[in-house]
């Protein structure tokens, strides 16, 4: 179509277009390979898929298009950052301070909880002294 003309079409003229392509190559190979009877046939299902597959084309082109148009400011390492495959994240500065926040405070529990389970244990260590210190004066 575009060498024929300098206008692009519409995705409707595009589905068109497809599909009588694919029925005029349905039908001449329908004519040439197997005959009389599968001209119809052949015309039928390759313009049924012509048409499906520019439908589906023009599908995937409006939703590139509008990615492309939206992301051209973009730099590459921030789009592959930004791919919902990625395991990377962009953050903002509110974001970050946020995360290093949570972790400080978690953290401070960490820390907290093991210096709770360092006195226990001390005091364990001592009053077992204390009493192996007392078991030791009452066995002489």
């Amino acid at each position: 179509m575009r060498a024929w003309c300098p206008y692009k079409g519409s995705p409707h003229e595009k589905i068109l277009s497809s599909g009588t392509a694919g029925a005029i190559a349905g039908g001449v190979g329908g004519l040439i390979f197997r005959g009389r009877r599968n001209v119809i046939p052949g015309m039928i299902m390759f313009s049924i898929i012509g048409a499906a597959g520019q439908a589906i084309y023009n599908t995937a082109d409006a939703r590139h298009t509008d990615q492309s148009t939206d992301r051209q400011s973009e730099g590459f390492g921030r789009r592959v950052a930004n791919s919902r495959w990625s395991p990377i994240k962009v953050l903002n500065d509110d974001e970050y301070a946020t995360i290093v926040k949570e972790r400080i405070l978690r953290l401070d529990v960490e820390i907290a909880l093991t210096q709770d389970q360092i006195g226990d244990l001390q005091s364990k260590a001592q009053s077992e002294a204390q009493s192996n210190t007392g078991n030791s004066k009452n066995a002489s």
